[in-house]
């Protein structure tokens, strides 16, 4: 029978190692996957690592929209703003930014 694997979408920050485990924050939980250091299974990502400050959780939004005021005086309808439904970072969590350029066109 084959080996059934699971790509992340979304990014994953290294939390420790522990020999074969790697624990990584992901989903908002702590994880432990099996990466063997001679046959790894995970691969770092590129991008800047961005931590939670104070006390409370922070929200990781899934893109950037204009505020409620923005759409008064069209036909279209405000909508909020989208966040990553499950994600939230707790204080002391870190988070890999995939792309700090994304264009706006607003």
């Amino acid at each position: 029978m084959p080996a059934v694997g699971h790509q992340l979408r979304q990014p994953a920050h290294r939390a420790d190692r522990q020999g074969n485990w790697l624990q990584v924050w992901w989903d908002g939980a702590a994880a432990w996957l099996h990466n063997p250091k001679a046959d790894p299974v995970v691969v770092p990502a590129q991008g800047d690592v961005v931590q939670a400050a104070g006390t409370a959780p922070v929200t990781v939004y899934a893109r950037a929209h204009p505020e409620e005021a923005a759409y008064a005086g069209t036909p279209v309808p405000y909508r909020g703003q989208p966040t990553m439904e499950s994600i939230t970072l707790q204080p002391g969590q870190q988070y890999v930014i995939g792309d700090k350029s994304v264009p706006t066109d607003y």
